[in-house]
């Protein structure tokens, strides 16, 4: 199943800088860094019945190519982190 999240908000994780940095190699090239992150469904998938169009969301990748998705609004929010 696949759907399209435009993003909102990305986060960091040290993964990323790992690989940044070099200490771990890429998995392969052309590679994107950013294994998590919020926004709204653009998009569905075949098959995909319990989001729709429109909801806020979060996502993150567990490997393997394996990505959740979660509704946001089940997500608490730190402001004064995020100013």
């Amino acid at each position: 199943m696949q759907a399209l999240v435009k993003n909102q908000f990305s986060g960091i994780n040290y993964l990323d800088v790992y690989f940044r940095g070099g200490v771990f190699p890429l998995p392969s090239l052309p590679a994107t860094l950013g294994v998590e992150g919020a926004g709204v469904l653009e998009k569905l998938g075949p098959g995909v019945e319990d989001l729709a169009i429109g909801d806020h969301v979060a996502y993150f990748h567990v490997g393997s190519g394996a990505v959740r998705i979660l509704y946001a609004t089940f997500i608490v929010y730190f402001f004064e982190v995020m100013l």
